[in-house]
C-alpha cells in the first residue's frame, strides 16, 4: 500500500504579515495574498488523485485555506484539532519583538525554527507533545477513512492542512533535517507500510 501525506502549510495570515506569533490563538485570518496563495496551491494540487478528503486543523487560518482547496479540488473537509499549531502558551499573540524582549526570548524563537522547542514554562507545549499529537492525528486519518469508505485504496494521497512549526516537527519525524515550505507550500511524505 502506497500512502502519501501531502502536508500543506496554511497560507499567509494577517498575523504572519505583521510577525505576530499565532500559536493556537484563533484570531488570525488569511490576507488577500494568503487567499491568492491558496488558489494557486489548489491549482497546483489539482492533478493529485487524493482521497477527496482534506484533513484540517480547526483554527480559522487553516480552515480558510482548506475551504479554498476544497472548492477547487471538490474535496470534503474533515476537521481535527490534533493538527493545530504548537501551543505557545503565554507567548500566543505576542510579536517577535515582544518575545525577543523576554529573558531567553531569542533562544525560544530559534528553538522553534530548529525544531527543538519547549514552551512548557509558558504553559505551552514541547516538541514531543506536538509530535505525539500529530502522529495520533495521522492514525486517526486512516480510522476515519476506513469508517467512511470501508477499504482504503492501495495507493492514496492524503492532504493535511496545518501549521508551519507543527508540520515541520511531523516532517522531521519522517524525513530528518527537512525544511518546510513557506506559507501556502506543501511537502510530500511517503508513509511506511501499515
Amino acid at each position: 500500500m502506497k500512502r502519501t501525506l501531502i502536508l500543506v502549510r496554511h497560507c499567509q495570515s494577517d498575523w504572519n504579515a505583521v510577525k505576530r506569533l499565532s500559536g493556537q490563538d484563533n484570531t488570525a485570518r488569511l490576507t488577500d495574498q494568503g487567499r491568492m496563495q491558496a488558489y494557486a496551491l489548489a491549482n497546483t494540487l489539482s492533478h493529485v488523485e487524493s482521497s477527496k478528503v482534506i484533513f484540517s486543523s480547526d483554527l480559522t487560518r487553516t480552515l480558510e485555506t482548506s475551504a479554498i482547496l476544497s472548492e477547487i479540488l471538490s474535496a470534503q473537509i474533515l476537521v481535527d484539532r490534533r493538527f493545530r499549531e504548537v501551543g505557545l502558551g503565554d507567548l500566543d499573540g505576542k510579536t517577535r519583538e515582544e518575545v525577543h524582549a523576554l529573558p531567553n526570548g531569542e533562544q525560544h524563537l530559534a528553538s522553534l525554527r530548529e525544531d527543538n522547542y519547549d514552551f512548557t514554562a509558558y504553559r505551552g507545549e514541547n516538541r514531543d507533545m506536538v509530535l505525539l499529537r500529530h502522529l495520533k492525528g495521522i492514525e486517526g486519518i486512516f480510522t476515519r477513512l476506513e469508517g467512511r469508505f470501508g477499504r482504503i485504496a492501495d495507493s492514496i494521497d492524503i492532504i493535511v492542512v496545518g501549521h508551519g512549526s507543527a508540520l515541520r516537527t511531523l516532517l522531521n519525524h519522517y524525513k530528518p533535517a527537512s525544511k518546510l515550505h513557506e506559507q501556502g507550500g506543501y511537502d510530500l511524505v511517503e508513509l511506511p507500510d501499515a
